[in-house]
């Protein structure tokens, strides 16, 4: 059974990047036999880029984790290229 890792608001991070992203909700996905649904497993997760604006983007809560703090100061430093 899956749980709810994250609420609205915390921040994270995937589990092999740098980008800092603030959890915005869970995800609705489509089930032929329930219809639209909430699903505990997919997060919609928003992230500001210098380049390309406010971004927006679903991701399996298992690929993504709480930042360190160590890890919180990187993603803040860190500018796409």
């Amino acid at each position: 059974m899956n749980v709810h890792r994250f609420k609205p608001g915390d921040k994270v991070i995937k589990r092999n990047g740098q980008v800092l992203m603030t959890v915005q909700r869970y995800a609705k996905v489509y089930n032929n036999f329930i219809g639209w649904h909430h699903d505990k497993s997919f997060l919609v997760c928003s992230w500001y880029d210098t380049e390309d604006g406010y971004q927006e983007e679903v991701f399996n809560q298992k690929n993504l984790v709480r930042p360190s703090k160590n890890q919180l100061i990187t993603a803040r430093k860190f500018k796409r290229k």
